[in-house]
């Protein structure tokens, strides 16, 4: 057994060589039932903030409106385009009598800013119909439609997102008995569902000035007409006009970085290595930015020799200190597989239990300093291993996929060699005899 170990030790001593005239280090070095078992931490991680062609937003069932100015992030600007249907009975008699109109917005618990500043809602009636382009089967955040230059109603008012509060925004009477006298006539533009839109073709809501975004759910959105009956015994009656379609609800999303440390960056210099963002990369839902990661020295590996495995891949990933708070970070973050492209794949599963990684989310409240997102890269760079240069694949570190296209929670990450919160990336390598 000694006999073994020795020859153990000293093979483990010829590979260390090699190793570092291929550029690697050792932390540690032990035995095991004939292996050599090395802890190799030193592998380069390169490290890119990327900007997505466009990000799909319809379909959701999320209304998104207001504006924010993040110091990091830049402008952000926030609006939403629905189609509202008929009501189901609309029927009007002589003793009904219009009272007003109405758009009510329940809140679904969403803010992106700060919501001790009040928020200002303008609604408009849009002028051109809703429409996919050509071989798309999706509406996009850079995606808009022509509404009439004054709205049909404003509110200026103070929402309480974690109590879900409800808005309305009451509406120009103009418009609501315009409405309500088609009805009564039971006049052609009422007389089904495509008349109706070629009339009334939706809504759009934008914003005025404001310092927070809210989010609304859109199953509840609804247009309302009240009225009243003449009788000896007077009630409160109304006509309610639901979103419709809902693949044809989207929110329109516009970021001004000017200022910001990524202010270069664009759909056309889509691309920024971290050493030129002070050793940091940057993730932000629904305005598509992503970080990229790939691991060009995983082939590096097979320089120490012809037997070899790895046991377990490790990334720890820690946003940089002061540029986070816990109500806009995401606690869960994937890694997806995408080619050079930015074309994605499959999102990383666990090498033990199969499902998707989330990033093993840690939040220090207290210090600031030892927030962390960990993954298990073991399965990933084993077919790194094996991969040629067209089969090869980098990961995208971004929120899980509803989040990403629904949410603005964003974060700046340390790269390898970043001042303040560094990346690590561990493997543990087993060198059989």
């Amino acid at each position: 057994m000694r006999k073994i170990s020795c020859l153990l030790i000293a093979v483990s001593a010829l590979y260390l060589a090699s190793c570092e005239k291929s550029g690697f280090s050792y932390e540690d070095v032990t035995t095991e039932n004939g292996a050599g078992y090395i802890l190799l931490d030193t592998f380069s991680v390169d490290v890119k903030t990327i900007q997505l062609d466009s990000v799909p937003s319809s379909g959701l069932g999320v209304i998104l409106n207001g504006y924010y100015n993040d110091p990091l992030f830049g402008k952000i600007t926030a609006g939403s385009f629905f189609e509202m249907t008929m009501p189901s009975v609309r029927s009007i008699e002589n003793n009904m009598v219009y009272d007003s109109v109405e758009l009510i917005l329940r809140g679904n618990g969403y803010y992106y800013g700060d919501t001790t500043v009040p928020l200002n809602i303008s609604v408009y009636q849009l002028t051109q119909n809703i429409k996919l382009a050509d071989n798309s089967s999706s509406l996009y955040t850079h995606n808009s439609f022509a509404t009439a230059s004054s709205p049909l109603g404003t509110k200026q008012t103070y929402l309480r997102p974690l109590e879900k509060d409800t808005v309305s925004i009451r509406l120009a009477d103009t418009k609501g008995r315009e409405i309500w006298d088609l009805f009564a006539a039971k006049a052609n533009e009422v007389s089904g569902d495509a008349q109706w839109l070629d009339y009334f073709k939706g809504l759009a809501i934008k914003t005025g000035t404001t310092n927070v975004i809210y989010g609304y759910d859109a199953s509840t959105a609804v247009m309302r007409i009240h009225y009243h009956i003449n009788s000896l015994e007077r009630g409160t009656n109304y006509f309610e006009f639901p979103l419709s379609n809902t693949a044809y609800q989207f929110n329109n999303v516009q970021a001004d970085r000017t200022g910001t440390p990524i202010a270069a960056l664009n759909t056309t210099n889509n691309s920024i290595p971290a050493d030129q963002l002070d050793n940091a990369a940057y993730i932000q839902g629904l305005t598509g930015v992503v970080t990229r990661l790939d691991l060009p020295s995983i082939k590096k590996l097979q320089e120490l020799g012809r037997f070899g495995k790895i046991v377990s891949a490790t990334l720890v990933v820690q946003p940089v200190r002061n540029t986070y708070i816990r109500a806009n970070m995401p606690s869960k973050t994937t890694l997806v597989e995408a080619d050079t492209k930015q074309n994605r794949g499959d999102t990383l599963t666990g090498s033990s239990t199969g499902g998707y990684q989330y990033g093993d989310f840690t939040y220090d409240a207290l210090y600031n300093e030892n927030t962390s997102y960990t993954y298990d890269l073991t399965s990933y760079c084993n077919a790194e291993l094996a991969a040629d240069n067209i089969t090869t694949r980098g990961l995208l570190m971004m929120p899980t996929y509803f989040d990403f296209h629904t949410r603005f929670d964003r974060l700046v990450i340390g790269n390898k060699v970043n001042a303040k919160n560094k990346m690590t990336f561990k493997i543990y390598y087993l060198l059989y005899k």
